[in-house]
């Protein structure tokens, strides 16, 4: 049996290396460097494949250290709509992590409870419709064309009629007295297929582009 070393690098450590290799001391850099920057990006498939490694999420030190830096479906909808007048500061804190929160709040730890139950709901009701249902825990998953990309959907669901999907679980603590469908109706519209994310949400953005799905094996 063949074993083969392979190492995972950072986006931070990354950056670490590029400046080292470029000479680079200033904080403020040029479009022209950014783009130096990008293309000197590279992983393998090998170093790409760490979904399996970060299975716990946030619950993995080494999780965190892979997202920070890193453009993530969590956060695209942040990014994508940043205007000349928005905070810098605050943006490169929460892309790279730098302000981790100390204790779980009451909304997130509900909400990750609730979205135990509805994973399981979820197998329950659709376990009968498909072939060989499995829906299993995912990690992050790293786009290999594009390294700063990543996504950690909630579960991967596999099927030999449909083959691989992507769930993703929403539990909103705001609303949590409310009945599902009411809860979620300013993120979904009702089409005659059944229910649609809203393209002017946070949710929409979020959804793991199919870049995302060709990079999960």
């Amino acid at each position: 049996m063949k074993l083969e070393n392979v190492a995972v690098y950072t986006m931070a450590e990354y950056s670490d290396i590029f400046k080292c290799d470029m000479a680079i001391n200033s904080e403020v850099v040029s479009y022209q460097t950014v783009q130096s920057f990008m293309d000197f990006l590279s992983i393998n498939e090998n170093q790409c494949d760490i979904c399996a490694k970060t299975v716990h999420q946030g619950n993995s030190k080494f999780w965190f250290n892979q997202c920070a830096g890193s453009i993530t479906a969590s956060n695209f909808f942040i990014k994508y709509h940043m205007k000349e007048t928005t905070n810098k500061t605050n943006i490169v804190k929460l892309l790279m992590n730098y302000c981790p929160m100390e204790h779980i709040p009451e909304q997130l730890e509900w909400g990750h409870q609730n979205e135990i139950a509805a994973r399981e709901l979820y197998f329950k009701k659709l376990s009968s419709k498909h072939q060989e249902l499995t829906v299993a825990a995912s990690g992050l998953i790293i786009n290999h064309t594009w390294p700063f990309l990543g996504a950690s959907p909630d579960r991967i669901r596999s099927c030999n009629c449909h083959g691989k999907t992507l769930v993703e679980c929403k539990s909103l603590f705001s609303k949590r007295i409310l009945l599902p469908g009411i809860a979620g109706s300013e993120n979904f519209i009702k089409t005659t297929k059944g229910f649609q994310v809203k393209e002017k949400t946070s949710w929409y953005y979020q959804i793991p582009d199919d870049h995302y799905r060709n990079s999960s094996h």
